[in-house]
């Protein structure tokens, strides 16, 4: 699994602030409903992009709660929202929410569910907390259609396998239909965020991706430095001939609570 600290979360975080990752921000947000004076759940909130742009629309009558796991993510998003009064920040496990029942107008959630392991947790706890007629909204990504082309096929192929290990649920959006019906919500909608990319410069999702990618086979153990030379050799051989591509297929999930909630 990822641990989402130092050289990980730098990673994460310029992903996010690519055109790419504000691009899913605002399908999430177009879906959510947002209005004035509401009470949101950002869940997995990371460095606080969408803390700030959801903060910003709620207004000073609404709150914007940032939840993550990870301490040093809050860290960030309490630094980059440091001039925003209307948000609170909490660390915990999102799979016992600190929080009443019908406590929030929408909750929302960007590639974070795929690193639960017990999600049924967290949509049963997510289901419980959202008012009626509230919303939910999370994306999560197919990793079997996360690639790499033009690079090393073999060694594109290996070290892409080790990366499966990076999160508990490969193909996630697979299942979340039938998750959130049995657990009563409503109008759920599946929307392909799909994108393909043919450059990897310094301000690329793509370049991005690549390291992240690598980071984690490095720190596996189960690839060599050799190996690792030769495929970054010809990820830049395939970026200068330019037959390079690289390939992810987000989706984004909505559905509505329409009435009270007991789940416990």
């Amino acid at each position: 699994m990822l641990d989402f600290h130092g050289d990980v979360m730098a990673i994460q975080q310029h992903m996010s602030q690519s055109n790419e990752g504000k691009a899913r921000r605002k399908a999430a947000f177009d879906v959510m409903n947002v209005r004035t004076g509401q009470k949101i759940l950002d869940v997995g909130c990371g460095g606080g992009f969408f803390v700030k742009e959801l903060a910003m629309s709620v207004g000073s009558t609404g709150t914007v709660m940032a939840l993550d796991s990870s301490s040093a993510q809050i860290d960030a998003a309490r630094q980059y929202c440091s001039h925003l009064s209307n948000v609170e920040y909490i660390t915990c496990s999102a799979t016992k929410l600190p929080f009443p029942d019908a406590s929030f107008d929408s909750v929302v959630s960007i590639q974070t569910l795929e690193y639960i392991a017990d999600v049924d947790a967290v949509l049963r706890e997510c289901r419980r907390v959202i008012k009626p007629g509230g919303s939910f909204a999370a994306i999560s990504v197919m990793w079997d259609h996360f690639k790499i082309h033009g690079a090393n096929q073999e060694l594109t192929t290996k070290i892409f396998g080790i990366f499966k290990d990076h999160c508990a649920h490969q193909n996630l959006p697979v299942e979340m239909t039938s998750k959130l019906q049995k657990l009563s919500f409503t109008g759920v909608l599946q929307t392909p965020l799909a994108f393909y990319l043919n450059t990897c410069h310094a301000n690329s999702f793509a370049f991005f991706a690549s390291k992240s990618v690598r980071n984690f086979a490095k720190n596996s153990g189960h690839v060599t430095a050799a190996e690792l030379e030769e495929w970054d050799r010809s990820l830049e051989e395939a970026v200068s001939q330019q037959r390079f591509a690289f390939c992810s297929f987000p989706v984004l999930t909505s559905a509505t609570v329409l009435g009270n909630c007991c789940l416990r």
